[in-house]
């Protein structure tokens, strides 16, 4: 919490810093959360979010999450993961919707995991909607904070010059817009042009270990 408040650094670099200096340490999965959160109070952004489903840590190679990638220049998406694209952080929108990419070669546990990080983006922005609106009530009172709603179909427009329509959800409200390697449609390969992307449905060398590593883990669980 010190590093992130005092010393402005992200969450995923301020626990690492604090293995690197204490590896014994194991902060319990509610004040995890609680830190997480924290980070994204701090971490207000304004492009799209693009993030990689995989391991926490390598000390639990089965509690899989979000990893946002923040530098995109050159990514690659591994045909072995599951990606998500989200709407630009601290963005409370009606027509909010997330988008998950989905490797021919990730397994059931990426899958599982990328939906779960797709649902808790859409209640996290219904709370920020009801936050918003209740502002938005209170528009006469001086002291209350400006917090408008914002449209993510207008930043589309604005960012990119994409219709909101473009993006065809064959899904009900609060489910993401599912896409699987090799049925990529048109505006998505744009999408992840613009925002650095190389390659789409490949092998990255680098994301070799971590594949592994979690693989073992799932190979050991069955076999205990």
């Amino acid at each position: 919490a010190y590093l992130v408040l005092r010393c402005g650094m992200l969450f995923d670099d301020a626990y690492r810093e604090l293995l690197r200096v204490r590896p014994v340490a194991s902060p319990n999965q509610g004040f995890l959360s609680q830190l997480t959160e924290l980070s994204r109070a701090h971490d207000m952004f304004d492009d799209l979010n693009l993030s990689r489903i995989g391991m926490y840590s390598e000390r639990d190679p089965q509690y899989l999450v979000g990893l946002r990638l923040r530098d995109r220049a050159g990514v690659e998406l591994d045909e072995r993961y599951v990606y998500l694209v989200l709407p630009p952080s601290g963005l409370a929108s009606p027509d909010f919707v997330v988008i998950v990419w989905l490797g021919e070669f990730a397994p059931p546990a990426f899958v599982d995991a990328g939906m779960h990080v797709a649902r808790q983006s859409y209640a996290q922005n219904e709370r920020a909607l009801s936050f918003a609106q209740s502002i938005a009530n209170r528009a006469d009172d001086s002291d209350a904070p400006n917090r408008p709603i914002s449209s993510f179909a207008r930043y589309l427009k604005e960012q990119f010059g994409l219709e909101y329509k473009m993006l065809d959800q064959n899904s009900s409200p609060q489910s993401p817009i599912v896409i699987r390697q090799g049925s990529e449609p048109k505006w998505f390969e744009r999408v992840m042009h613009d925002l650095g992307c190389a390659a789409i449905g490949v092998r990255v060398p680098e994301l070799d270990d971590d594949f592994v590593t979690h693989s073992s883990a799932i190979r050991g669980q069955r076999l205990s």
